[in-house]
């Protein structure tokens, strides 16, 4: 599963102003449970350095046998972490709720957070951009 963290520029055409915006997709075809349930909502529950922080802490939690629960709550979305899963709630969508599709292995959880952290720390730039993959 490869995905790619990367920014987009954009012009206003009323205002002589332009925007970033950032994009983190799934590069692999097959690929609709990464991109809904991980990829879009890391960007809502960790949209700073400091969420990205909390959640590696409640991995780290996780991965020495305490079960930390549900750790973020933002926008609709809801990130529960227990000993062996991690698991998204998606309130904007009743069947997005206890979804399977929303489960991840605490390692994906992991990687993707690290990766998206390091993103974050990057200057709004179109040079900007990080790729990794699970294997």
């Amino acid at each position: 599963m490869k995905f790619r963290i990367f920014y987009t520029k954009h012009e206003h055409r009323l205002h002589d102003e332009s925007y970033y915006i950032v994009h983190f997709r799934v590069i692999d075809k097959w690929a609709e449970r990464y991109q809904n349930f991980l990829a879009n909502t890391l960007r809502v529950v960790a949209n700073k350095v400091e969420d990205c922080d909390i959640i590696l802490k409640a991995v780290s939690d996780a991965e020495k046998g305490f079960e930390p629960g549900s750790i973020l709550d933002a926008n609709e979305v809801e990130l529960f972490i227990y000993k062996d899963r991690v698991q998204f709630d998606i309130y904007s969508f009743e069947d997005w709720i206890d979804n399977p599709d929303a489960i991840f292995s605490l390692e994906e959880l992991k990687i993707a957070v690290t990766e998206w952290k390091r993103f974050l720390k990057m200057p709004e730039s179109l040079d900007s951009i990080v790729e990794f993959e699970f294997l």
